[in-house]
């Protein structure tokens, strides 16, 4: 049995990731909805503020979605500033997403970049 060879990343593609946009297809209630986004660099995070070890657990949680949202949004917000002709979700319009789609939206997109995948 041939062993697959490993492929290692290159400093320059890496950097990269950030500078392309990504793209995903979900569905939703049995229509599809396309999303894309960029990975941020340090720089471009949101400024966050880590909720207190002194704070219920109900609380801090809270803050921990809260953060996760405000994350996608700068993500999506990037690629449709490279890509503006390519939106599909208006960040203004983020409050009015049901729940359990924006839910979906964050999980597809946080947990594409722990893949280093790219569109």
């Amino acid at each position: 049995m041939k062993e697959e060879e490993k492929q290692y990343w290159s400093m320059e593609e890496i950097i990269s990731i950030t500078e392309t946009v990504q793209e995903k297809e979900i569905e939703y209630n049995g229509k599809h909805l396309k999303l894309h986004w960029c990975e941020l660099t340090e720089a471009e995070e949101p400024k966050v503020i880590l909720p207190s070890d002194d704070l219920p657990e109900e609380d801090k949680t809270k803050m921990y979605v809260d953060m996760a949202a405000e994350r996608v949004k700068a993500m999506i917000s990037k690629a449709d500033g490279r890509e503006p002709t390519n939106i599909t979700i208006d960040i203004k319009e983020w409050t009015k997403i049901p729940t359990t789609l924006r839910y979906s939206i964050q999980n597809n997109v946080l947990g594409a970049g722990t893949n280093f995948q790219n569109g």
